[in-house]
């Protein structure tokens, strides 16, 4: 598995409109001292100037928000800092919300009900440079794309 640097954790905004979700992501992450929390939204306007005022590395983002979506938040995010890896998280699985999101910047496309330790190695995954896809929706894409190449 991968390991960060605890010397330089992670620096993590969450932006969930559930409050439950949010804390649970949050007391999650804080267990281990390779991330810290510095921030957290309940929806993409609030994530869009947090992101600008606090410069996560990382920044979890639920697709399904108040005021701007997590798409739009996405693209304004990565508009002014395309630096940061943005994983989509979403509590439905959507082969075109998942491209949606990938083609919007983010860098990973997660269903909510993910074991948390494979959040972690998500994290640190694509802390990395990689990008990841929940494995059903990424064979989805997939097939969708051979058969683009068969026609």
């Amino acid at each position: 598995m991968y390991t960060t640097d605890s010397i330089n954790p992670i620096k993590i905004l969450i932006v969930e409109d559930n409050s439950l979700f949010r804390k649970i992501i949050i007391d999650f992450l804080l267990e281990d001292s390779s991330f810290n929390v510095i921030g957290q939204a309940k929806d993409g306007q609030t994530a869009v100037r947090l992101t600008k005022e606090l410069k996560p590395d990382l920044i979890i983002m639920d697709l399904g928000l108040p005021v701007m979506s997590g798409i739009e938040a996405t693209i304004k995010i990565k508009e002014s800092n395309p630096s940061v890896k943005i994983i989509a998280i979403t509590s439905h699985v959507n082969q075109y919300e998942a491209v949606e999101s990938l083609a919007a910047g983010a860098t990973a496309y997660v269903n909510k009900d993910i074991n948390i330790l494979h959040m972690k190695m998500i994290i640190e995954t694509i802390n990395k440079g990689a990008i990841w896809i929940s494995p059903l929706i990424g064979q989805k894409i997939l097939l969708e794309g051979i058969k683009c190449y068969q026609k």
